[in-house]
């Protein structure tokens, strides 16, 4: 920052008579996760710096500063170094933020303040609030309204939690382990706000009336709370592995949240990492379809079996390459995945990218050498399916890598009579640019025209005549693209083969 904006910061800060306050209600600002508004920022002050918790709602509500007291308050701890627009709180200017995160240190204020000591008062505040006594029963008869910070502590405790630096965790481990209790009375009130702001988080019991039923361990794990976890398993190191209906074990909840230091406490204290959730997906699946490199560098590390099958019989490098997690497929490659691995229908890993558009996933495999024509259960090779599926780009990448633009699945059916069959306009365009033959006949005789009459595709069917189809190509029954048309009911095609004339 210019030396003279840092010098109007200093002196604002300065003239502060609380300090200590001041450097508080800074320290909220900077961690918040979004603006406070100013009847939020006055219960996470009046919490923060509390020494201990307050014996009530009632009793903290005696402690808050009223109505315009608190604005006033504010402006005389920070000056013009914060302001409030629309009755929330924020710092005057980025570059606020920029002089209290500081790289070089200067004076009082100037570089003094870094992230996870700022989280610590918000930390506090959240659990406070959510640990409240009577703070559920009231939510009930008057609703929420008269909690202006339950909302966002429900949401954010956690994060706060876990964003502080350990020695401040570690003081509040027993307050957050409480929290995660799923017969105590703090999760009713506060998981329903966080799973609206969280609603489908890769989980597939990821639903409050489900996770109610989560063992403690599960849901400190899902979290993140390491302290907390490591807290119920001094306690009782036989809930390691407890599992819900689905099989989500306290490891599978950490792994899916990428939290490396859960994942690891629990392996360290026996977690199975070989367990199964309901599909079948042992933890390195789970890892690889979520896209955790670096969760899936410390399970292989561990002993995982890169090779274990689901119960479509798909391997993590499969998963990975389904959902498009490049730096995970590359990962697993070089740590030995079997490229070639085929799932229930015959799918290598390629096959599977292919199928799903995963074009960086496809150049990467390719590269690594998979095999471009491998052949599935159908007899379809990766073209086979990117032209089924209408995927354009793979198609134009498969030519390009030198694919086989006649292969024949064990219908005799080659990528243009597919596409012509499937209704891909575009990629019957692009085959026959490429040079497909386009009297190709399938183990039946129909040439791609038959297929597309057959099925009702008028647009190909018109595409196809216009690059010189034969009109009176007959398959091993004798039957013409217009008798196909006729005998499937599909009068448009019909209409069109007569008026290019067909007999």
């Amino acid at each position: 920052l210019p030396s003279q904006v840092s010098d109007v910061y200093e002196k604002i800060l300065s003239r502060s008579k609380n300090q200590s306050w001041t450097r508080i209600i800074l320290q909220i600002i900077l961690a918040a996760t979004r603006p406070l508004t100013l009847d939020e920022a006055n219960v996470a002050l009046a919490l923060a710096i509390r020494k201990n918790e307050p014996e009530s709602h009632s009793k903290l509500k005696l402690e808050l500063w009223l109505g315009k007291n608190f604005k006033s308050t504010v402006m005389n701890l920070c000056g013009l170094f914060v302001s409030v627009y629309d009755s929330k709180l924020s710092f005057i200017h980025q570059t606020a933020r920029e002089f209290l995160m500081d790289s070089e240190p200067e004076g009082t204020w100037k570089g003094r303040f870094n992230m996870a000591q700022s989280h610590r008062p918000l930390s506090q505040s959240c659990i406070f609030y959510l640990s409240l006594p009577d703070i559920d029963a009231r939510i009930k008869s008057t609703g929420s309204t008269e909690y202006p910070f339950l909302a966002y502590a429900a949401v954010n405790w956690p994060l706060h939690f876990v964003s502080q630096n350990a020695a401040d965790a570690n003081a509040m481990r027993i307050q957050a382990r409480t929290l995660c209790n799923a017969t105590g009375h703090q999760i009713n009130f506060w998981a329903p706000y966080y799973f609206e702001v969280y609603p489908n988080n890769k989980l597939e019991d990821w639903h409050f009336e489900e996770w109610k039923v989560w063992p403690d361990l599960t849901i400190a794990s899902y979290l993140g709370l390491y302290e907390a976890v490591e807290d119920i398993l001094s306690k009782d190191k036989l809930c390691v592995n407890l599992a819900t209906e689905k099989g989500q074990t306290p490891l599978v909840s950490a792994i899916t949240q990428g939290h490396e230091s859960v994942v690891k406490l629990l392996l360290e204290n026996g977690a199975n990492i070989e367990a199964r959730n309901r599909p079948g997906w042992t933890t390195l699946s789970l890892a690889a379809e979520v896209g955790q490199e670096v969760v899936t560098e410390l399970l292989l590390k561990e002993g995982a079996n890169i090779e274990a099958q689901d119960r479509f019989s798909q391997t993590p490098l499969s998963i990975a390459a389904q959902i498009g997690q490049e730096a995970v497929v590359e990962l697993l490659l070089k740590e030995g995945a079997d490229i070639e691995a085929q799932d229930h229908q015959g799918w290598t890993p390629l096959s599977i990218a292919v199928y799903k558009g995963q074009e960086a996933v496809v150049e990467l495999l390719l590269k690594e050498g998979a095999d471009i024509e491998a052949q599935d259960h159908q007899g379809w090779t990766p073209l086979s399916l990117a032209a089924e599926i209408g995927q354009e780009v793979v198609v134009e990448l498969l030519l390009k890598r030198g694919a086989n633009i006649e292969v024949r699945d064990s219908d005799g059916q080659t990528p243009l009579s597919l596409a012509a069959r499937y209704r891909k306009e575009a990629i019957v365009e692009l085959l026959l640019k490429r040079g497909a033959n386009i009297e190709a006949h399938d183990y039946e005789g129909r040439t791609p025209l038959s297929l597309a009459a057959r099925y009702g595709e008028e647009a190909i069917v018109e595409l196809l005549l216009m690059e010189g189809a034969d009109i009176e190509a007959q398959d091993y029954e004798g039957r013409t693209p217009l008798s196909l048309a006729a005998q499937n009911g599909h009068d448009a095609v019909i209409e069109l083969l007569l008026k290019e004339g067909a007999e």
